[in-house]
């Protein structure tokens, strides 16, 4: 758990299952809608270079278009680094899942009041599901936007348009992580609820 802090990982809307026993419905439907409005801008803006592309030869134009490149490559990079130290952080739980069972709970325990309060609702597929969205979204994306950004600021007609384009560019790989809202009580809650839930787990076992 700590090393979300000290390898500064960024919290988005599938990573947080790595630290809380509970499934977010909230979470699911909004990660399914980013990671096709993601892939769905990013394919158009591919198209769009394709279909008809000419470089502008105002000198601002390009050197916005290097900078905003070189500032999306590093957060890329960061994106991508904190995706590969979520990797291990998932391969973790999914062995934890394998080899502790109790770790998901069945239909008739989840209806008992003990652990209807306590919202254990997580299980091993949605940590498969999740893994998987957040591959897409932090370590896929990140390695296509940079080579996008540049094309896409080339191309633009005005300087305004220029700098519009290069934040709308950004936020298309940042929006994972702006959508999710939740406070900094209830991310330690749910921390400390998951410690607790997995290490009794363990424990009964």
């Amino acid at each position: 758990l700590n090393v979300f802090d000290e390898r500064n990982v960024s919290i988005n809307l599938w990573n947080y299952c790595l630290r809380s026993s509970t499934f977010s419905l909230k979470c699911f439907f909004i990660g399914i809608f980013t990671l096709v409005c993601q892939y769905l801008c990013a394919i158009a803006l591919v198209y769009d270079v394709l279909d008809d592309y000419s470089m502008t030869k105002n000198f601002t134009i390009i050197m916005i278009s290097i900078l905003s490149s070189i500032l999306a490559s590093l957060y890329s990079y960061n994106t991508i680094g904190s995706y590969l130290y979520s990797r291990q952080l998932y391969k973790f739980i999914v062995r934890v899942y394998d080899d502790y069972p109790e770790m998901s709970l069945s239909k008739n325990q989840r209806e008992m009041t003990f652990y209807r309060n306590r919202k254990i609702t997580m299980k091993r597929w949605h940590i498969i599901y999740n893994w998987w969205a957040d591959f897409f979204s932090n370590f896929i994306l990140p390695l296509c936007i940079p080579i996008i950004n540049f094309f896409i600021i080339l191309g633009s007609e005005s300087i305004i348009d220029a700098i519009l384009n290069s934040v709308a560019v950004f936020f298309i790989v940042q929006i994972d992580e702006d959508l999710y809202s939740y406070s900094d009580f209830d991310k330690d809650k749910n921390t400390l609820n998951f410690s607790r839930w997995l290490v009794s787990v363990i424990y009964c076992n």
